[in-house]
């Protein structure tokens, strides 16, 4: 399969078929790890990782449990 870069906005993008991202089991939300050997790039899933969202969530369960006492001890 030949793929050619899609301007978007200041970058470009490569798009990655409906049919495509089916077989490797990812969604659009998937986070992608992306590394490249100065040759070649490589795209990896990262499954079982935490996202963002997980993360904002467990912070703001952080804050309302120990957020005073952290202002507290930054003080």
């Amino acid at each position: 399969m030949v793929k050619r870069f899609t301007k978007a906005g200041n970058s470009y993008a490569l798009v990655v078929e409906r049919a495509v991202m089916d077989l490797l089991n990812i969604t659009p939300d998937t986070p992608m790890k992306m590394s490249t050997d100065g040759d070649e790039i490589r795209f990896k899933p990262l499954r079982g990782c935490v996202t963002e969202q997980q993360v904002d969530e467990s912070l703001d369960r952080f804050y309302k449990k120990y957020g005073r006492m952290m202002k507290r001890l930054a003080e």
